[in-house]
């Protein structure tokens, strides 16, 4: 997603490139680094 970015492209052509929400995108967009995962409660 971020070479999309570096290519000038807008956050909603990338997620209908990679049918995903546009939300998605940019969050992931302004932070790489981050466990997109829910941690579990160990319940």
């Amino acid at each position: 997603m971020v070479a999309y970015k570096n290519e000038s492209k807008v956050v909603r052509e990338i997620a209908r490139q990679l049918r995903i929400s546009s939300n998605t995108v940019s969050n992931f967009i302004r932070n790489p680094e981050s466990d997109r995962r829910k941690k579990k409660t160990g319940r």
